[in-house]
């Protein structure tokens, strides 16, 4: 102890306590999830590209379930394939806006990874991913944000806003109301 504080100074005693686990800090909740990812390694090539595609397949859909089930949609579907010889090749697409249909995303995936599955190396890793993710759930607004985000808004595009979180199906100009600038 004498030791690590002499030559840590003030700060020896402190990563003394935490290598003892004496430490007080406490640990932060997980932030919110960026990614959702499967693989595999082998202790031994599956063998052939059908084979390969076959376990592909199950960590898609396996990745896929996850997806659905923790309600994300998807802009980014990555692939990896590392060979015996360690040489690991990852690709990725993006997709113009967020999805979670399962036939697009199979079909982006199964694109990324087909030309690397016929490489007469042997394959040690499959794996596939969903990046760039965003939540289907929405946050409880709070109202300081309500007015944070009205202070630069007119009134029609406050009534805009209102209209589409609630599911309407009208616009603004379809509800023949009086101006509503006499309540800015």
């Amino acid at each position: 102890y004498e030791e690590i504080v002499r030559v840590l100074g003030k700060s020896g005693k402190y990563y003394y306590e935490v290598l003892q686990g004496k430490s007080t800090n406490s640990i932060l909740p997980r932030g919110p999830r960026k990614s959702i990812s499967n693989s595999k390694t082998f202790h031994g090539s599956p063998g052939d590209v059908n084979r390969s595609l076959e376990i592909f397949d199950k960590l898609f859909e396996e990745s896929y379930t996850i997806l659905l089930n923790e309600k994300f949609k998807t802009k980014t579907v990555g692939v990896r394939i590392r060979y015996n010889g360690f040489e690991t090749i990852t690709r990725a697409a993006s997709i113009a806006h967020y999805v979670d249909n399962k036939d697009v995303l199979y079909d982006k995936a199964r694109e990324l990874i087909l030309p690397y599955l016929s490489d007469r190396r042997g394959i040690r890793l499959l794996g596939v991913g969903f990046y760039n993710l965003k939540s289907l759930e929405k946050d409880q607004l709070k109202l300081e944000d309500f007015y944070e985000e009205s202070e630069n808004m007119n009134s029609y595009e406050l009534l805009d806003e209102f209209m589409s979180e609630k599911n309407y199906n009208k616009k603004t100009e379809d509800v023949k109301m009086k101006d509503l600038s006499d309540f800015d």
